[in-house]
């Protein structure tokens, strides 16, 4: 169990057996923090989790207080926010199509935002997904994905969200994604058992999650076989047809 979630049931347990009743001050965060031996960050998203359900509301300069959730109920979101850099293809489509579907057998609705791969828009879609009081965010990354600092407020304000395909550089979070390093590492063995010693690799932007991984799954398969794959057998390029093309015409020349 993780520590957010340790204080989370923790104070939830103390609510629910009186020790902190209705309208009543919970301990402050430093006191919290002294107690479970753990950040302040930790500590906010687990107050933060509470204030999203209406059982707790924070006060400026006041502290936090125990509260009846009926009291804010009308005003708590019951939709996830998804962040996509595209819509178009049967990739994204099937993404909306499958968290709409279980968000509606769950009595939720989807708050949804393309931000074509656009730093500022991404950073801009989750900062007005989390001002409307979303209940949560499924974060598809770009290739530029970036946003450290705002990703840590979202923690710091109690609102969770999951990454899907891959995660982002220094941000500790859930990711739902297929195992990459694995998959391609199988992959490179069983091109290796059928005879070839020169293999290329073409991707989107190395600086994606899921392209590392892939690389890293391709090159522990060749070093056990004591080959290598040096950078003039790679190539990178954006997500299209046409770059795809031009990247494998160029590997296929100089191969």
């Amino acid at each position: 169990m993780t520590k957010n979630r340790s204080i989370k049931q923790f104070l939830s347990k103390q609510i629910a057996s009186g020790k902190y009743a209705l309208g009543s001050r919970i301990p402050s965060e430093r006191e919290l923090m002294s107690r479970f031996r753990v950040s302040r960050q930790t500590i906010r998203s687990a107050i933060g989790t509470l204030e999203q359900t209406g059982v707790l509301s924070r006060q400026h300069g006041r502290g936090t207080f125990v509260q009846d959730p009926a009291v804010t109920q009308g005003r708590v979101s019951r939709a996830i926010g998804f962040l996509t850099p595209l819509l178009e293809g049967p990739f994204y489509g099937g993404l909306v199509q499958g968290i709409e579907s279980e968000l509606s057998g769950r009595g939720y609705g989807m708050l949804l935002s393309s931000y074509g791969a656009v730093v500022e828009r991404e950073r801009r879609a989750m900062a007005e997904m989390a001002d409307k009081g979303a209940s949560g965010l499924v974060i598809f990354p770009s290739f530029n994905s970036c946003h450290n600092t705002y990703y840590r407020k979202l923690q710091e304000r109690g609102i969770p969200f999951v990454f899907v395909d891959s995660g982002v550089q220094g941000i500790e979070a859930d990711v739902v994604c297929t195992d990459n390093v694995v998959a391609a590492y199988e992959g490179m063995r069983a091109l290796l058992a059928s005879g070839c010693r020169r293999p290329v690799f073409l991707s989107g932007y190395f600086t994606t999650g899921s392209a590392r991984e892939r690389l890293e799954g391709c090159q522990r398969a060749l070093w056990e076989r004591g080959l290598s794959l040096p950078t003039e057998r790679m190539a990178e390029g954006t997500y299209t047809e046409e770059a795809g093309y031009a990247g494998m015409q160029r590997l296929l020349d100089t191969s």
